[in-house]
């Protein structure tokens, strides 16, 4: 588990202590809780938040149970979480005259599920990599919900509702949440393949020390995440949502324009390689898993995965030099290309 450093009274400054035991078994609540949330239709109803504030309390309790262990029992330390705060006091007060007083306890435990997951993760994230695992629990959850709406669609296993009229609604029964949410992890997923870019094999060279030098060369776990980074673009084109397409539409170019001038061609080319054959295979896998070919269906999901890869085995050529090419690629250009992609995707 990470290190955390300690302030104020609770030791001298700049030692560093393991976090507390509760600190511990709190994060992966909260893990779990963020993992396993869009398995049940993202929370969207009431007994399911109902459910999910007694895992958050739960994980509140035992984050502010390692506070104090560490003299550190305050619960606000910045405005940031006064507003947060702020936000299930407005509802409790609003609920004293509320005219339906079921859907105002509602709204109450939906905002108390916010902060207290926010309370929880401000305290647990005390460094960079506490933030990427997070992040990665995140983008794993949007893969399993991606394969699952692929394995309804093909009738492997059933999701009431999670595949009609050929359109994938997944574990969250409903297309347009369903495309905003994988485009949110797909975006968390270009920012992980490109942080694995630069850091190479990473902790798999701590865990395996005797790598074969050919899979040092492979750099196994950026292909790690162009696998998951195409089946969540599959899904996300499958859901048909018009939504979704235009929310893309609008951040592509901001997010690429707010990326360090460097960055902006990788996440582009690794964008289009995999967002372009992911369109491409869902239309025939739709049309296949509707008419109940589903060995057909899953040939041509594989066999855009092979592209795929195959795409940044190309690209990993070019970035080692072994295939020349440096020409520059204006911002501009990379959000047009990004455009047309959008409107191939909705037409």
């Amino acid at each position: 588990m990470a290190k955390a450093q300690v302030r104020g009274t609770a030791g001298v400054a700049g030692k560093e202590l393991p976090l507390p035991f509760s600190h511990v078994v709190a994060f992966w609540a909260v893990a779990g809780l963020l993992f396993f949330t869009p398995f049940f239709r993202g929370l969207f109803f009431p007994m399911e938040q109902e459910r999910a504030l007694i895992i958050a309390a739960l994980a509140f309790w035992l984050v502010y149970l390692g506070q104090w262990a560490r003299q550190r029992p305050r619960l606000h330390e910045s405005p940031l979480d006064w507003m947060v705060m702020a936000l299930p006091a407005v509802y409790i007060i609003s609920s004293l005259v509320a005219v339906n007083q079921g859907l105002a306890v509602n709204e109450i435990v939906k905002t108390a599920l916010y902060f207290t997951v926010f309370w929880a993760v401000s305290r647990l994230v005390t460094g960079e990599e506490t933030v990427h695992r997070l992040l990665t629990v995140i983008w794993a959850s949007g893969i399993f919900v991606s394969l699952a709406g692929l394995a309804t669609a093909t009738e492997i296993i059933f999701i009431r509702d999670g595949f009609m009229g050929g359109r994938i609604y997944s574990s969250f029964q409903y297309p347009n949440a369903l495309a905003n949410y994988l485009l949110c992890v797909l975006v968390l997923g270009l920012y992980l393949w490109s942080r694995a870019l630069e850091q190479g094999v990473g902790n798999l060279k701590q865990i395996w020390p005797a790598m074969p030098s050919w899979l040092n060369r492979l750099n196994l776990v950026s292909y790690l995440y162009v696998i998951g980074n195409y089946f969540i673009a599959v899904v996300f084109w499958g859901a048909k949502s018009n939504g979704g397409i235009l929310t893309l539409a609008v951040i592509a170019p901001l997010l690429l324009l707010g990326a360090p001038k460097s960055k902006r061609a990788p996440l582009f080319l690794h964008a289009a390689a995999v967002g372009i054959p992911g369109l491409l295979v869902v239309l025939k896998f739709i049309n296949e898993a509707s008419a109940k070919r589903y060995d057909s269906a899953w040939f041509w999901v594989f066999l855009g995965l092979v592209v795929v890869v195959g795409l940044h085995k190309l690209y990993d050529l070019l970035l080692k030099g072994r295939v020349k090419f440096k020409q520059k690629v204006p911002a501009w250009t990379l959000g047009a290309g990004i455009g047309a992609a959008v409107v191939a995707g909705a037409g």
